[in-house]
């Protein structure tokens, strides 16, 4: 598992081959208006400056043992345009901190044999401590190693 110090964030050199031919939104479970390889994930990490004043749980991305490595990050977690926008994407593996949580649109793994990830399926958003062009992004529970005793001890996210 890597550690917050050796995560490094996805540049496009580095994506942009893994993605070839991707078109599905990767790291949610559902389908993408953009395809895989227009995720901007050149953007700087920088400290949250909005963040809670609740526990903040540290967690690792994990992407069910499916094909794909990278989790994608997005705007929001509700259903609008855009909060569908991805901002960001992290390795399977890769570890973060999420500062509150909230209820949002229903993500479900990819279980087809192209994909092969393990069945899950939650309505439940976090909100990570990092900073993504110029917001905290969020990042469904499917793809964590988040408890739910991990859940209660976060704060509900303001609306």
């Amino acid at each position: 598992m890597r550690t917050r110090e050796s995560r490094t964030f996805l540049s496009h050199r580095h994506v942009l081959p893994l993605l070839a031919g991707f078109a599905l939104a990767v790291g949610c479970g559902e389908k993408s208006d953009k395809p895989a390889s227009a995720v901007d994930t050149s953007a700087e990490i920088v400290p949250a400056t909005t963040q809670s004043s609740g526990p903040k749980i540290h967690f690792s991305f994990d992407l069910l043992g499916g094909r794909d490595k990278i989790v994608r990050v997005y705007r929001g977690p509700e259903k609008t345009t855009q909060d569908k926008e991805t901002i960001g994407a992290y390795y399977d593996g890769d570890s973060a901190t999420a500062d509150c949580q909230i209820k949002g649109r229903t993500v479900t793994s990819d279980t087809s044999e192209a994909v092969h990830e393990e069945p899950k399926s939650s309505d439940i958003w976090v909100r990570l401590t990092d900073v993504l062009e110029g917001q905290q992004p969020f990042a469904t529970i499917v793809y964590t190693d988040l408890t739910n005793a991990d859940l209660t001890r976060l704060e509900t996210c303001p609306e």
